[in-house]
């Protein structure tokens, strides 16, 4: 999930998706996983999550996730800098939730949820993956979430912040500023106005590789005013014990929960 905010009014970072799937392992000998870091203050995450950053220690801000998946066994599966080498070849991807913000007492609303973290692949469902989602809708404040075909844009402000691409979340703006979430592509970091912080955009999740079939999947909520946030859940009951907090949005300055890869296998 996202990681928090610290400051006089704060939401909370985006969670990350849910996905449970059937993978056809019969040409494959070897899987790579990668799990993803829950979305810190001030830096970025392990596999993809945006970095954040702040120059006033009264409104921090909070990093994108990072990408939780399942990849081809290659060579190019590599991290440089926290980030997955984008010639890797992604099987399924569960995306990460942006970093959230917030302002100073005075500065904006709790009802504006443009300050909040975009929750991880909770935008539109396709066939093959989900889109991100984004703290508010229509916000160009904000960073923009990740589709299946790009990363999104980094918020348009005083301060703007950066793109997500694939694999990785955008960075906040240098001064100021939230990660966005890793996914199959991240979402945008976000950017500042004077006294506040904007919301990251969530990663986006996919499961469109021909080895596999999607069974269950349910995106990260966005972030709130004032309240944790979980990642998505599951349909039914699960046969095995998921740990407390795994892919929850970041809040009141603490880090976002961190990415869970469980595999039960039958022998043929």
């Amino acid at each position: 999930g996202g990681g928090g905010s610290w400051g006089d009014v704060h939401f909370s970072g985006g969670g990350g998706a849910y996905l449970k799937c059937n993978i056809d392992v019969s040409d494959k000998s070897s899987l790579k996983l990668l799990v993803g870091q829950g979305g810190r203050l001030d830096n970025n995450s392990w596999s993809g999550g945006g970095s954040a950053m702040h120059n006033d220690p009264t409104l921090t801000a909070g990093a994108g996730g990072g990408l939780t998946g399942l990849f081809v066994d290659d060579s190019y599966v590599t991290i440089t800098l926290n980030r997955l080498n984008t010639s890797a070849s992604a099987i399924a991807i569960a995306g990460s939730g942006g970093g959230t913000g917030g302002y100073l007492t005075g500065a904006g609303s709790t009802t504006d949820t443009q300050y909040a973290g975009g929750g991880g692949g909770n935008g539109t469902v396709y066939s093959t993956g989900a889109d991100g989602g984004i703290g508010k809708d229509g916000s160009i404040l904000c960073g923009q979430a990740g589709i299946l075909s790009d990363g999104g844009a980094g918020g348009d402000a005083q301060g703007d912040g950066n793109a997500g691409g694939k694999y990785y979340g955008g960075n906040g703006d240098s001064n100021y500023g939230c990660g966005g979430g890793a996914g199959y592509y991240g979402g945008g970091g976000a950017g500042w106005n004077i006294s506040r912080l904007y919301g990251g955009g969530g990663g986006s999740s996919y499961w469109g590789h021909s080895s596999v079939t999607k069974i269950d999947y349910a995106g990260g909520q966005n972030g709130v005013y004032d309240d944790v946030v979980t990642s998505g859940q599951p349909t039914g009951t699960l046969g095995f014990t998921v740990p407390t907090g795994t892919g929850a949005g970041g809040f009141n300055g603490t880090a976002g929960g961190n990415g869970f890869i469980a595999i039960q296998y039958t022998r043929q």
